[in-house]
This record gives C-alpha cells, structure tokens and sequence, in this order.
C-alpha cells in the first residue's frame, strides 16, 4: 500500500535492483529469511470515506487482509485485498493487491505495488480500474518519511505523495502516533497539474495480548488547488481492530 511519478522508470529499477542482488549478493543476502509468512487482518468504520481529499459523506465499513513473505533479508513480497462500503448503500468496493519491498539498508526501502480496484457499485457508475504505484521510504523507530506515487488508468494521471509519521510510546502497549501528508495531482482526475490535498490524523494503537491492537483515530482532511472548487475541509474519525499472525 505504498507508493512516484515516473513510476515505469522507477519499477525497472527496482526490479533491475532485485536482478543484481539475486546475482552478486553475498550469499547470506539470498537465502530464504528465518521469518515466514505474516497476515495482518483489520477491520473497521469511519465516520466518513475519505481518500486524497475526495470524500464520500456517508459512514465506511471496511475491512483487510495483508499477507507478507521475506523471500530474501532484502525482499519481501506482499499481497492483499481489500472491501469497504458506506452505510447507505450507495458504494462498494473491492481490491486486490501485489507487490514487493526492496531493502537498501539504513532503514531505507524501495517498493512498488500493483493494485486492481473492482467498483461493485459507487455514484460515477460500476466498473474497474488498474493502479501502479512505488514508493521510495525511512521507517526509523519513532519517525518515517516516504515519497508515494499512484498511476490509476481510470483518473488518467498520477498522485505524487508526500507522508511523514512519528509515534511516541505512552505505555508498554499503548503509543500515541500522528500522520501527515500532502498530495501533488499529474493529471490525476484533472486537467493540468496542481497540489491536490493535505490531510493531518492523530490516533491511539493499542496492543492487546500481542496479537491484536484497537485503534481509534482523528482526522482533518484540506482540498488543495487541484479539487477545492468541489470538495471541502472536513474533520472525521473512526475505530478499527486488527489481528496479526
């Protein structure tokens, strides 16, 4: 779920990347990891349904299964799927994903995901769409920054991200944890380019016993030039829960 214009370029790269690590590594860096397969598995509702400051006003339901394989200490394959609906019936949705994390070292990471978005119903209409997206990323401790990009066939254009988190342990099992990102559109849903969205959330994850964590959460979503002529800023809020294995 990470992910740059230019992403053709960029995914050759990276799948160049993991050819010369598969050929000139040290063969420690090409064995199988000791780790095998994780599932996260996660549920939920917000207030709202908001997605790069396009909002659809009614409550989500939504609901996730994310699996990872280390195929190597460097790569690690990911795939999920993903379904939510708003409470008055009006949008459904439901996606697929695959892709894979390259690690460079120093807590800095390339990846790509594709994504494919089936509309089961939704107020534009049914239909389906294709996403390439890849990311450039430092996950530190307490702090992470990532440059996402996301091509999607149906918008015409690319969403250049830009996201920056830090969490704080406020107890052995409770952290409080604050997110914020902004958005430049390449074309995306638009003619032309502008800067699309910003967008600030603060939320609590609580572990429990290990294998589960609650999470609620708060949200304030800005249009930007690209999209404030229809959307509007708006606060939301919502609860989820999530298993890992």
């Amino acid at each position: 779920m990470l992910t740059l214009k230019t992403a053709q370029p960029l995914l050759a790269v990276l799948l160049a990347a993991g050819g010369t690590l598969s050929e000139e590594a040290p063969e420690e860096l090409t064995q199988p990891a000791e780790q095998n397969l994780s599932a996260t598995l996660s549920a939920g509702i917000d207030s709202i349904y908001v997605l790069y400051g396009y909002r659809q006003t009614e409550p989500l339901f939504h609901s996730d299964i994310w699996l990872s394989y280390p195929l190597t200490d460097r790569i690690t394959l990911n795939a999920g799927t993903w379904y939510g609906h708003l409470t008055d019936g009006t949008y459904r949705e439901i996606d697929l994903y695959a892709g894979a994390d390259y690690a460079l070292g120093g807590n800095v990471y390339l990846g790509f995901l594709y994504s494919y978005f089936d509309y089961l119903e939704a107020p534009w209409g049914d239909g389906d769409s294709n996403e390439i997206a890849a990311h450039a990323s430092y996950w530190g401790e307490y702090f992470s920054f990532s440059l996402r990009n996301h091509y999607d066939t149906e918008a015409g254009g690319s969403l250049l991200r830009f996201v920056a988190d830090c969490s704080a342990p406020l107890h052995d099992t409770v952290a409080l944890k604050f997110d914020a990102e902004t958005g430049y559109a390449f074309g995306y849903y638009i003619e032309g380019n502008a800067w699309n969205h910003a967008q600030f959330k603060a939320s609590l994850p609580v572990q429990i016993g290990g294998y589960f964590s609650l999470t609620p959460f708060i949200a304030y979503t800005v249009p930007l030039a690209a999209i404030d002529s229809f959307e509007e800023a708006d606060t939301y809020y919502g609860l989820s829960i999530s298993a890992f294995f």
